[in-house]
């Protein structure tokens, strides 16, 4: 049997692509967000504060059963530990939108954990 690629892009459940966000256009993306940060969409210290502006982006283009596809996914991404943090969610036009949460599976488990111990 042969397998091309584009037979597993029919089989997979989830695809994505991850790319850096460019600082050229970073500035360019911060004044469409000052927009939703008017409208109280998007909160003030992700066009403010540097320490929170996004290293990279997930841009998800399919989502089999899933309730979000065609919207990208802004996050910090240290390369050198792995450790990334979600910071918020667009449309594929750099819209910002409301999601119910966007917390990677590490902060589910720690709460979790938290919880079980009483902290």
């Amino acid at each position: 049997m042969e397998v091309t690629a584009k037979s597993i892009a029919d089989k997979c459940d989830i695809g994505f692509v991850m790319s850096r966000v460019n600082p050229k256009n970073l500035q360019g993306l911060l004044a469409v967000w000052r927009g939703a940060v008017q409208s109280h969409i998007l909160d003030a210290k992700y066009v403010t504060d540097s320490s929170y502006f996004p290293t990279h982006v997930l841009d998800i283009y399919k989502m089999r059963r899933g309730q979000y596809k065609n919207v990208r996914i802004w996050i910090q991404l240290d390369l050198g530990t792995g450790q990334r943090r979600d910071l918020f969610v667009t449309t594929a036009n750099n819209e910002p939108i409301q999601v119910d949460t966007i917390m990677s599976n590490m902060e589910l488990e720690i709460k979790d954990w938290r919880n079980q111990i009483g902290i």
